[in-house]
């Protein structure tokens, strides 16, 4: 690491000053900061990290997000010189992904996720967005160093990572998601290629009851499938009350985040975005596989079947091709249409084809 790393006299709790964030849509988010000694003084660039609580630590006090024993802590005991944030999302309802509030799993990776994808209208809570502009107005600090942005989050914090690394790929060095993918295999495939070029080490136990390991193993299956880079760490035993403490005490976990670079860094957390991208076209099926021509600057395909002109149901690919789904016949589809999905966020989301008679 090539930080200077000393001893950490003061407890986390003292050593983060207390701030709060306005958002453009008027959505208070208090959130506690730390800045390295000496921050401002001189032309020293320091990277950025940035961490997202889970459920059990939302509120208004401005304190439960630094309470709990997590990567957060790990970070800042290393003494790391960085900048360090750490927002708070308000209480139940709130949430920074939504699932328990809503009833229904919004998690990047899922059904409901890949079809606000498609709609061109890519999710995110209020709170969500609230911190997407905090960290935004933090970026565009002279004293920042753009090439090392740095993610964590345990829970529906680390929902909301795989969110960011999702919408705003360019960004991040570095991630570490703890016990917090939802993801469905019909439809991982519409988020896995855009955050491929992004180092994640991910942690999962294989005991958690609240956020079961299958999310996660789907996750990281498609990101390997695509050719991410990935290293994963499932704990034997390991609960959603354990694993936080048990990946921040991983050996070497801190060195290795802080050893990420990302000298592609584009800030389109607020930035404008690029050419839309074409409609798929050529659909065509040969025998039981459906193919299309490839959409440049695409990374990921949605498959939705169609019966009497309704959707009936979607498969995501990276691929230029899908293998007709059983559910696809059982339903009595009549019709498929293709909609492609951007490589990362240059792009708007892309149109949908015409329909094809299958």
């Amino acid at each position: 690491m090539e930080e200077s790393k000393h001893a950490r006299e003061i407890p986390m709790q003292d050593a983060f000053l207390y701030a709060s964030f306005t958002a453009s849509d008027g959505t208070v988010l208090p959130y506690r900061y730390y800045l390295p000694a000496g921050y401002g003084s001189g032309e020293k660039r320091y990277p950025v990290f940035f961490y997202l609580h889970g459920n059990g630590s939302r509120g208004s006090d401005n304190t439960t997000q630094l309470r709990y024993y997590s990567i957060n802590t790990a970070v800042y005991n290393s003494g790391c010189d960085c900048i360090m944030i750490a927002p708070q999302c308000k209480e139940r309802p709130e949430e920074w992904t939504l699932n328990d509030s809503i009833g229904v799993n919004t998690y990047p990776g899922s059904r409901a996720y890949a079809a606000f994808l498609a709609s061109g209208k890519p999710y995110g809570s209020r709170y969500f967005c609230a911190a997407v502009e905090l960290l935004d107005s933090f970026l565009k600090d002279a004293h920042v160093d753009t090439s090392r942005v740095y993610l964590a989050g345990g829970s529906n914090g680390a929902g909301a990572v795989w969110n960011l690394m999702t919408l705003y790929p360019e960004v991040f060095a570095g991630a570490i998601p703890v016990a917090g993918s939802r993801a469905e295999p019909d439809y991982v495939h519409a988020i896995a290629h855009r955050m491929k070029n992004i180092p994640i080490w991910a942690f999962q136990g294989d005991s958690d009851n609240n956020i079961f390991p299958e999310g996660t193993r789907v996750l990281i299956d498609a990101l390997r499938r695509v050719g991410g880079r990935i290293t994963y760490t499932e704990v034997e035993g390991g609960t959603h009350g354990n694993i936080w403490k048990i990946a921040a005490d991983t050996p070497g976990v801190v060195d290795w985040l802080f050893s990420q670079k990302n000298d592609a860094f584009v800030n389109t957390l607020s930035g404008e975005k690029g050419t839309p991208l074409a409609a798929p076209a050529h659909l065509r099926r040969e025998g039981d596989r459906l193919l299309w021509d490839e959409v440049p600057g695409a990374g990921a395909y949605a498959v939705t079947f169609y019966a009497n002109n309704a959707p009936v149901g979607t498969r995501c690919t990276p691929d230029l091709a899908c293998t007709l789904p059983d559910f696809a016949e059982e339903s009595g589809a009549t019709a498929f249409g293709v909609r492609a999905y951007p490589q990362n966020n240059a792009h708007d989301l892309g149109a949908a084809s015409d329909l094809c008679r299958l």
